[in-house]
């Protein structure tokens, strides 16, 4: 019969050899074979691909660490660990990870462009801008690296040298977004004439943006070319943008036709159309202001206008409809909410 000091030995030469084992496990997973641990840092990395494009960065930072503890060679994971370290607003972890690949492929265009818009977000500008300069060293034909010198250069108040970028870009790739950049650096130049015939070279796209026929028709009351305003105005009542701000042009566009035009009919036109859609409920100022700049002739028959059809509810001779029950029904289904839509304010591109 077993004693106690034999149960107690018994006890003791399990747990050694169960933490021998142990021991022996670890051994053997840290001895795998390299293809093995390779396979399995791979996996990682690709789960931490996943997470990327799920916008799930902390756990992609997880499992890109996962795979580089078992292969720290895997440069891929290094460098979307610092595009994760951007995202995620550590930007100085991003440069270390970004530097670390610099030294073993000083060339690559990738890693440079990373490294440059890291530095834009940290906004160290002279040093993201000497990082793009360093890509054109490289590579003369890099549209990005121009693209963003031309960006950062305006944004610095540099717009000779800035034109200078979007130009050789221009050369490279005739682009609607990048004809758009030259005439606003036209126009912050005060070159207007250029600012229109670039405008105007959009025209003949059938995807012209709203906002080239915005810049024109602004262009155009600017430099009293008002035949063309009209078209203008024409062309963004057609937008689905336009349809939003509609009375605000139908009014805009009844002001250039009284005072400039002397389209007095058309004018009229605008001006109900306008009034219709509510113009002038909340704030009558721009009423107000119209009636002083035009015609004391025009005077009178545009304040009537304005007076009939800006009659409250109440004034008129209609009898009042009671929607209250209907009104209160709508307001309990229409699931209103307050969320808001954020704006992104990035104008340097990054490599994605």
């Amino acid at each position: 019969m077993p004693t106690c000091t034999d149960l107690r030995s018994g006890r003791l030469n399990r747990l050694f050899w169960g933490i021998n084992f142990f021991l022996l496990s670890l051994l053997l997973i840290s001895c795998q074979s390299s293809p093995v641990r390779e396979e399995l840092a791979r996996d990682y990395y690709n789960i931490g691909n996943a997470y990327f494009d799920l916008g799930e960065y902390e756990k992609a930072v997880e499992y890109y660490d996962r795979s580089l503890e078992l292969d720290p060679g895997i440069n891929q994971a290094v460098f979307n660990l610092a595009r994760t370290n951007i995202e995620t607003g550590r930007y100085k972890k991003s440069l270390k990870l970004l530097s670390q690949l610099e030294l073993k492929d000083p060339e690559n265009i990738m890693v440079l462009e990373m490294k440059a818009f890291t530095y834009y977000k940290m906004e160290e500008i002279d040093l993201a801008s000497e990082y793009y300069r360093k890509i054109l060293d490289i590579n003369l034909y890099s549209k990005r690296a121009l693209y963003n010198l031309s960006l950062i250069e305006k944004g610095e108040g540099r717009l000779a040298s800035s034109r200078l970028y979007l130009e050789r870009l221009l050369e490279l790739d005739d682009k609607q977004e990048y004809r758009i950049l030259l005439a606003e650096l036209a126009l912050a130049e005060g070159d207007q004439d250029e600012a229109i015939v670039l405008y105007e070279s959009l025209l003949l796209e059938d995807d012209t943006p709203y906002e080239v026929y915005v810049a024109l028709k602004d262009l155009y009351i600017d430099t009293e070319q008002y035949f063309g305003v009209s078209e203008m105005f024409d062309q963004l009542l057609n937008t689905p943008e336009g349809q939003e701000v509609r009375k605000d042009l139908f009014f805009e566009r009844c002001r250039i036709e009284f005072l400039y035009l002397d389209d007095i009919i058309s004018a009229q036109e605008n001006l109900i159309q306008a009034l219709d859609l509510g113009y002038g409920r909340e704030d009558r100022a721009s009423l107000d202001l119209l009636l002083e700049e035009v015609d004391t002739v025009l005077k009178d028959q545009i304040e009537g206008i304005i007076e009939e059809h800006l009659l409250e509810p109440e004034e008129s001779n209609e009898p009042a409809v009671d929607n209250s029950t209907e009104d209160n029904q709508n307001s309990e289904d229409s699931g209103v909410t307050d969320d808001l839509e954020e704006e992104s304010d990035q104008n340097v591109e990054s490599e994605q």
